[in-house]
């Protein structure tokens, strides 16, 4: 079975662009009323500003995604469309929990730190600058580097020669010894060697495996075996290691590789929110084992498979839950809430206490190799955590908009913001080209781009996007080279 690239005359339609000028409409109205807002601190009018904010950022974000994917499913491999959908949800939704969430929720949330609603409305004017920035830089550069463009239907990559079926079992065997030889040995305290950070992007090679091999199951009985074979076993692993981001991957990459085989976005709807079902309902799970390894063994990665068996065990017969204590307090929507963080961000700031933490920018892309004592830039989330509750057990996001601001003010949040627009700009328009030419070697790219839209704003700037642009380009000059060899010594 051949897999043919998109026929002649795909494009990328161009209401994308009118879209994103209709959102900046919108999102810049909604600074300026949100501002007034904030001016003139009344209650009732802080309060519905705090409710019609973060309403329309998750209505207008979340519909324009969903506009995108219908006008062009390839567009669901982009930064692009993920960042819409996230921000959405981050920012749209999660910071409505401050005013609708019950008592108990609010409690658990002021106990760690007191958010008055005049400090929750500076959050969401925050927000909106923050993805109006975003949303401006990818604009600006598509005018220059557009989205736009024509498929002939015949690549002129030499990638293109190598078939969705190589691609899949490459990624599986040499990803699976990473994943099964490597990564998992050292999570179940096996090995006790540090391994570098590259080596744990290297592993997702295998659930890219997973990914193509779920595009040839909508075509071949066989591929559809060996995907269900092979992906039960990993989603298992990945509960086991109490990692939210393996889990979601686990469960989103399969769904959107079958979506681009059979592009019916009902199906995709269905599947993705059976996903979001499945990660709402094991998160809390893993939050729990996740800190109840610390407890024991003073880190968050390493313990025994035993150990974590037994942690699961525990947690579905005993209800060992984070929120046993009190039932009603609702952790899956204070996740998606970072408002309590970044107020506490702007508060330092403003009492004259600025972050230095971008500063790990400037040398995350120097290999430990050549820097053997080179800080350790993913204890930044650490750190936070430690600063922002007095305790330690977990890893804690940020998010650029807050990070931008604590560390240089408001020049921060447009920088960083404008940076961001910038790059998803530039990988959303190669992810396209790769997609629509099948071009499944670049897989590892759109991963990248992908994650760098959903999650690298909420993450540090050095470790959401400045880590994995650099992986991103060492990964395409490396396959490029491949491929140029792999077509150079293809009989003609």
């Amino acid at each position: 079975m051949g897999i043919a690239a998109v026929p002649s005359g795909t494009t990328v339609s161009p209401r994308f662009s009118r879209q994103r000028l209709r959102i900046l409409a919108i999102l810049g109205t909604l600074f300026w009323v949100c501002s007034f807002a904030y001016v003139v601190p009344i209650d009732p009018i802080v309060r519905l500003a705090n409710i019609l904010g973060p309403v329309t950022i998750f209505a207008t974000l979340g519909l324009s995604a969903l506009a995108a994917v219908r006008s062009c499913p390839e567009i669901v491999w982009t930064p692009y469309a993920w960042f819409l959908a996230m921000a959405a949800l981050f920012y749209g939704m999660g910071p409505l929990v401050h005013v609708f969430g019950n008592a108990q929720t609010i409690g658990y949330l002021n106990a760690t730190f007191i958010l008055s609603p005049h400090a929750l409305l500076f959050t969401n004017i925050l927000d909106t600058v923050g993805i109006f920035c975003v949303l401006l830089g990818f604009h600006i550069t598509e005018r220059y580097i557009p989205l736009n463009f024509r498929n002939s239907g015949v690549s002129s990559s030499p990638a293109f020669v190598i078939r969705p079926e190589r691609v899949a079992v490459a990624f599986l065997l040499f990803g699976g010894l990473f994943e099964y030889g490597v990564i998992l040995p050292y999570v179940i305290s096996q090995t006790q060697f540090i391994i570098p950070g590259v080596l744990f992007n290297i592993r997702q090679l295998y659930l890219m495996g997973l990914m193509v091999a779920s595009f040839l199951a909508v075509y071949q009985n066989r591929w559809r075996i060996i995907f269900w074979l092979l992906w039960i076993p990993q989603l298992t692993v990945a509960m086991l290691e109490f990692s939210k981001k393996q889990l979601l991957l686990t469960l989103v990459l399969p769904v959107i590789g079958a979506f681009l085989a059979h592009k019916r976005i009902r199906r995709l709807i269905l599947w993705g929110m059976l996903a979001l079902l499945v990660y709402i309902f094991v998160q809390p799970m893993v939050l729990w084992g996740r800190h109840q390894i610390y407890v024991q063994n003073g880190n968050i990665n390493q313990a025994t498979l035993s150990q974590r068996m037994h942690l699961v065990e525990n947690y579905f017969s005993q209800g060992r839950l984070p929120s046993t204590a009190n039932p009603k307090v609702n952790f899956a929507w204070i996740r998606l809430d970072y408002a309590p963080e970044q107020a506490f961000a702007v508060a330092q700031y403003n009492a004259g206490n600025p972050s230095h933490s971008l500063k790990t920018a400037a040398y995350v892309w120097i290999p430990r190799i050549i820097w053997p004592s080179k800080p350790v830039t993913t204890n930044l989330g650490i750190e936070f955590y430690r600063l922002l509750t007095g305790r330690e057990g977990t890893n804690l996001g940020l998010g650029a908009f807050g990070e931008g601001y604590w560390n240089f003010g408001w020049i921060g949040v447009l920088g960083l913001s404008l940076i961001a627009g910038v790059v998803f700009a530039i990988l959303s328009r190669r992810a396209i080209q790769w997609i629509n030419r099948r071009e499944f070697a670049y897989l590892p790219c759109v991963l990248l781009g992908i994650n760098m839209g959903a999650v690298g704003l909420t993450d540090f700037f050095a470790n959401g996007i400045v880590g994995p642009l650099a992986i991103f380009y060492v990964y395409w000059l490396l396959v490029y080279l491949i491929t140029l060899l792999y077509s150079a010594a293809r009989p003609k």
